[in-house]
């Protein structure tokens, strides 16, 4: 049984609002309940650079599981901390889609994304956007996310209110008009950093492991199962708990060039811990779900009006 991530966006009348999405449990079970939660109010942590982080660092000789330094099992503060650091020109923002889970009332993040700042504009502009990118999508027309230089993460967070850890991240990266490094340069810095890839082909590169943290290789039964998402942005991702860590790159060549770099894309995710994470999670919702009803109970024994029959 494998758990999936969607990541869904809409307009919705002057701005640009998160949408509610589900998580899908493949395999078999009932149908499982919707859940949004509302961040309004919510203050954003304060950001230290370079960030202080708490979360124990990856173990010697564990596989490199991250991106900028952004990677699974880092608090919610923590990765959003990175990121801003990374690029203070990116907008943060709380999500609550993704993994389709019964929340019992309870306010559950999901993660953010940190995309460039939009600049100021006026309603008219906004619906003219709106209208514009209605048009694009119409006609098939494809408008790129970032512009040469910028780059953008989503990062999915699983875990109760304000406990929720890093489950996968995601980074597109466009490279500087005029700067655009060779094909070439760009896969020797990703094998440099994550080692020797599992597969190579049809312009993606995987680095995969199974759920005891060992690296699979091209004809192993479980490579076909454990190929993660290279964008998320576009395809949600998939949990599986006989894979571990995955991670997925494509280097995207430039249209004039295609020698030369475009843009990178890079997603990591930890697929077995992930899984867990939302199994715990699901439970400790239930538990203390059950704990409040119960103290209720107690306290109606205790001042409740007695049925008047």
């Amino acid at each position: 049984m494998m758990r999936t991530r969607l990541w869904a966006t809409t307009a919705l009348a002057l701005g640009v609002l998160l949408s509610g999405c589900q998580k899908k449990t493949e395999g078999g079970g009932g149908p499982a309940a919707s859940t949004t939660a509302s961040t309004a109010g919510e203050k954003a942590p304060r950001v230290h650079c370079p960030a202080r982080l708490q979360t124990a660092a990856r173990p010697a000789g564990a596989p490199v599981d991250d991106v900028v330094g952004v990677r699974p099992g880092l608090t919610y503060d923590e990765a959003a901390n990175l990121v801003q650091c990374e690029d203070k020109s990116l907008d943060v923002k709380p999500t609550t889609t993704g993994f389709d889970i019964e929340s019992y009332g309870q306010r559950l993040r999901q993660g953010f994304d940190a995309k460039p700042r939009e600049p100021e504009m006026t309603s008219q502009e906004i619906l003219k956007k709106m209208h514009d990118d209605a048009a694009a999508r119409g006609a098939n027309r494809v408008v790129d996310a970032l512009k040469p230089g910028q780059q953008l993460f989503y990062v999915s967070t699983i875990g109760p209110p304000d406990q929720d850890r890093v489950v996968g991240v995601w980074r597109e990266q466009w490279f500087e008009e005029g700067r655009n490094p060779p094909l070439e340069t760009v896969r020797k810095a990703l094998t440099d950093k994550y080692g020797p890839p599992t597969l190579d082909q049809n312009g993606e590169i995987y680095w995969l492991h199974d759920a005891m943290g060992r690296p699979l290789d091209r004809d192993s039964p479980l490579t076909g199962n454990c190929l993660g998402r290279v964008r998320a942005t576009s395809n949600g991702f998939s949990l599986n708990p006989d894979c571990g860590l995955t991670v997925a790159a494509r280097i995207v060549p430039l249209k004039t060039n295609p020698d030369l770099a475009r843009s990178l894309e890079l997603g990591i995710a930890d697929q077995a811990k992930g899984y867990a994470a939302i199994e715990a999670t699901e439970k400790a919702l239930a538990a203390a779900d059950a704990q409040r009803r119960a103290k209720e109970v107690q306290r109606a024994n205790q001042n409740a009006d007695a049925p008047k029959l």
